[in-house]
């Protein structure tokens, strides 16, 4: 029988062994900030997979689940993994303060990265709601709606991005301020990002802007009705607002006026806000010889985006058919400097690079005091703050940058200042807004157009190629093994027009392409087509082979 002191000797033993087991076992087990800290060096020396899966092995229930989701996120995108890093990216909550902001961005990134437009898209807006002036929200937003037929609304956004870093701003950011009716966006990638996400309606929308652009009407309005009518889930009343107008610029370009009226009818609560709209109704109006009604139409437009030059130049046509000569020099000296601008931009865009010569700098210069004649004070100022980013001797552009904030009313997210906005200078607002219940009766305009001996009418065009026999594609077959274009690669085919067997009809000939290298034995030859003008005349196709 054992004593009471040796059954308390073993006891104090077996705790001594027991603690020091505890302690030894306590030891070996990782905290939280050690398992994140270790994933960081995991993540720095490239194991991504191994530093994603201990950033993810953090408890949920600790200080550092947010911060190591984060990490799990970055690791998974550097894999390859970009189903996952979504995922993962997806648990940081709002309230997640820097963490959140880490999230929405790392997501953002992945989603551009895979053409995911309208993904991209709702991940900037969260993260705009986060941190307004996060790099990424202007960049990322200002593409987003860019390629998706929306630049008009993208203004804001490009200017933000143009300030958001401290170092000058992308150029090609500026030249895609520049000129906001050239769409954006190149076939091959809005084709990518369709395949990338069928269902997305954004990659839809960029395809039609092109054709519109390429005046491929047909093409334009068949992809904006897949948009509004071809069962895509999901789409949003922004989507189907930007479908909506380009059909309804389709059908006033196209003289549709039945078609249009009922397009009119459906529009939404978007509509009057949109400078396209008001576009869209100016075109319809002034086709149909309601002359002032368009004006005031496009003057509506005009005030909403005061650098569409479309707009511009047709009001200006306008108010000199009403008389108001002074009041349409305004508008039209205003679309010939926006089409100045648009000249100086592609003679820029096409020489930039790593030099930056005195050519280079004057024509930066005349861009520039361009902007400036425009109002457009905070786009000026972001070309001379690039400028000097590449020649630190230029005075012009120092110069400026220590006017510019000086001037009243200067706001670097407006566009034009309000006192150089040519509807601040000229007021239409008392014109008569159309009635749209019933179908336009014919103005003056299309009376004098059909023959009428009424003043005032325009010059009108008809579609007569196909009625008069003529039946001509050019054949063009660049060389795509070498880079760039050739001059005749760049001007196309053309057509001569006069009396080659003199009998007192003009003779149409057609110049034609050919391959090149020239291949005389294999070139395309040209079919020889009849039109009748009164008497068969002969309309041949030269290729570019022939004397």
């Amino acid at each position: 029988m054992s004593s009471p002191s040796s059954n308390l000797r073993r006891c104090l033993i077996g705790v001594v062994v027991l603690a020091v087991g505890v302690a030894m076992w306590w030891g070996t087990v990782e905290s939280s900030r050690e398992k994140l800290d270790r994933a960081g060096r995991l993540l720095s020396e490239k194991r991504f997979v191994e530093a994603a899966e201990l950033a993810e092995s953090v408890s949920a229930t600790s200080d550092e689940a947010w911060e190591a989701w984060v990490l799990a996120g970055k690791a998974y995108t550097h894999a390859g993994d970009y189903d996952r890093a979504l995922e993962v990216y997806g648990r940081v909550p709002a309230r997640g303060g820097r963490a959140a902001v880490s999230a929405r961005g790392g997501a953002a990134e992945v989603l551009l990265d895979q053409r995911k437009l309208s993904q991209a898209e709702a991940e900037l807006l969260r993260l705009e709601r986060l941190r307004p002036d996060h790099p990424l929200v202007g960049e990322g937003l200002s593409h987003v709606l860019n390629v998706s037929a929306r630049r008009h609304e993208a203004v804001p956004r490009m200017l933000a991005a143009a300030i958001a870093d401290r170092g000058p701003p992308r150029v090609e950011l500026l030249v895609m301020l520049g000129d906001i009716e050239r769409p954006f966006g190149g076939l091959e990638y809005l084709e990518r990002c369709r395949e990338a996400a069928p269902s997305d309606p954004l990659p839809v929308l960029g395809l039609a802007a092109v054709a519109l652009a390429e005046n491929d009407t047909e093409r334009a309005e068949l992809l904006a009705r897949e948009v509004l009518q071809g069962g895509k889930p999901g789409v949003g009343e922004v989507a189907s607002a930007v479908a909506g107008r380009i059909v309804g610029l389709v059908l006033a370009e196209s003289g549709r006026d039945t078609e249009f009226l009922e397009w009119h009818s459906g529009l939404g609560k978007l509509a009057d806000a949109d400078p396209l709209v008001w576009l869209a109704r100016g075109l319809h109006l002034h086709r149909g010889g309601r002359v002032s009604e368009a004006a005031r139409c496009l003057w509506s437009a005009v005030d909403l985006q005061p650098n569409l030059r479309q707009a511009n130049h047709l009001l200006g046509q306008c108010l000199r058919t009403l008389g108001r000569d002074d009041d349409a020099k305004v508008f039209l000296e205003r679309a010939r400097r926006l089409e100045r601008l648009v000249r100086l931009l592609e003679h820029i865009e096409v020489r930039l690079g790593p030099q930056f010569t005195r050519r280079d700098a004057k024509l930066w210069q005349q861009l520039v005091e361009g902007l400036q004649q425009l109002g457009r004070e905070s786009e000026a100022r972001h070309w001379a703050r690039a400028a000097v980013a590449r020649d630190q001797g230029l005075v012009w552009a120092r110069e400026l940058l220590s006017s510019l904030p000086r001037i009243s009313g200067f706001d670097l997210l407006e566009q034009t200042i309000a006192s150089a906005r040519p509807t601040h200078q000229i007021d239409l607002s008392d014109l008569p807004l159309p009635e749209w219940s019933s179908t336009p009766t014919p103005g003056p305009a299309v009376a004098a157009a059909s023959g009428d001996s009424g003043s005032g009418g325009r010059i009108r065009f008809a579609e007569i190629g196909v009625a008069a026999g003529i039946d001509f594609t050019y054949f063009q077959s660049p060389n795509l093994s070498t880079q760039g274009a050739r001059k005749f690669e760049n001007t196309g085919g053309g057509v001569a027009v006069f009396d080659f067997d003199r009998d007192g009809w003009p003779d149409l000939y057609f110049s034609q392409g050919s391959r090149w290298p020239g291949d005389p034995a294999g070139r395309e030859s040209g079919a020889e087509v009849t039109v009748r003008a009164g008497s068969t005349k002969q309309v041949h196709q030269l290729t570019a082979g022939d004397g």
